[in-house]
């Protein structure tokens, strides 16, 4: 199904959604990272800026967490918060996964960036 990623009729946000999950079911968090990667270098491809899609991308760094992961995902996060007017469309899914890159960024400091922590419970 990669392989037809160009092609418009397979396109789709319910479509790369679903394969996201699939990944992420199976714990294929560099599947995810690099489907998003490779659908961004796709002339006009708009749907990798839906907050789904841009979700699970987060979720995938933030579970990852490889060298800079944790702070790209976290800079996707708060991207979303910033970028959604309808905070009433705002999935309670995007706020939990903010509140948990800062409380491990918090826990990787040795508890002691006060910052993230506070961030994680504000």
């Amino acid at each position: 199904m990669r392989c037809r990623l160009d092609n418009p009729d397979v396109l789709s946000v319910d479509t790369v959604h679903q394969l996201m999950i699939s990944y992420r079911d199976n714990q294929n968090y560099n599947g995810m990272i690099s489907l998003v990667e490779d659908l961004s270098r796709i002339e006009d491809c708009t749907l990798i800026d839906t907050q789904v899609i841009r979700y699970q991308y987060a979720f995938a760094l933030a579970r990852r967490n490889k060298e800079g992961d944790r702070e790209r995902s976290l800079n996707t996060v708060l991207n979303i918060i910033e970028s959604t007017a309808d905070k009433e469309a705002l999935s309670p899914d995007v706020i939990c996964l903010a509140g948990r890159i800062y409380k491990d960024k918090f826990i990787a400091s040795n508890y002691e960036d006060r910052e993230s922590l506070n961030n994680a419970v504000s």
